[in-house]
């Protein structure tokens, strides 16, 4: 078998090439059996980086429908690597500011508290960011952020 990373870099080399044809999907498909190659042979560094691939291709294409549907799709794959899963939510939790507008935002947000609810080891490191989050974004939960409940209260 080839190296993870050297196929990773023919797929993105072919994918951003191809970007203006429209094989957006192609690339991310090749990417998504680089993963499964990888998860099967339970090799979590190329696990982790066929993921973060997935995630970089979605994005740098601002094409954010399609990252959250990527998002939800790796992280119900069968025997999925919890550490892969780690890195490619804090992945993602990095592109939530650079999101285009708030309904984006919100919508990545409500995405990844999905994927994380509920297991083990990934809830606490997203919610802490998602309490800071929410002082920006105060609507997402329904609920105004606590800082500014305790603020009111005062007053």
């Amino acid at each position: 078998m080839r190296s993870v990373r050297s196929c990773i870099k023919r797929v993105l080399h072919d994918g951003f090439l191809s970007k203006s044809k429209g094989k957006l999907h192609e690339a991310v498909e090749g990417l998504l059996n680089l993963e499964k190659m990888a998860r099967v042979a339970e090799d979590i560094t190329a696990t982790k980086a066929c993921c973060s691939a997935v995630l970089a291709v979605c994005f740098n294409a601002k094409d954010f429908k399609l990252l959250e549907e990527q998002i939800m799709l790796l992280s119900k794959r069968r025997s999925q690597l919890k550490q892969a899963i780690q890195a490619f939510v804090r992945q993602a939790i990095t592109y939530i500011d650079q999101a285009p507008d708030q309904d984006t935002k919100v919508a990545l947000i409500k995405t990844l508290q999905a994927v994380t609810e509920g297991k083990v080891g990934l809830g606490g490191h997203f919610n802490c960011r998602l309490d800071s989050t929410r002082v920006h974004y105060p609507l997402i939960s329904g609920l105004p952020p606590r800082s500014l409940l305790r603020s009111s209260a005062r007053g």
